[in-house]
């Protein structure tokens, strides 16, 4: 009965990881292929919980260099209101 419980556990849990990563491919602007959500669900719990961390860890890069990107134009917006002569900007 115990090693029912824990494959179920761990079956839900696969379906719990491989929509995680499915969501975050989309968000990553590369949707899974059809091939690649095969591949997942024949891995253990273990390796879905591995490329899941992964996963995150783009998501996190993804939205550092997004950061990134909105402070670096904020900053050329104020270099630009500096060199601006006075009266150009309304």
């Amino acid at each position: 009965m115990k090693d029912m419980k824990v494959r179920t556990f761990g079956s839900a849990m696969a379906g719990v990881l491989c929509a995680q990563l499915e969501a975050t491919a989309i968000y990553l602007g590369h949707p899974a292929t059809q091939q690649q959500k095969s591949d997942w669900m024949e891995l253990e719990v273990e390796a879905l919980l591995r490329e899941s961390q992964l996963a995150r860890e783009a998501v996190q890069l993804k939205q550092t260099l997004e950061l990134g990107e909105h402070v670096r134009r904020e900053i050329e917006k104020e270099q630009m209101k500096k060199d601006a002569p006075e009266g150009m900007l309304s």
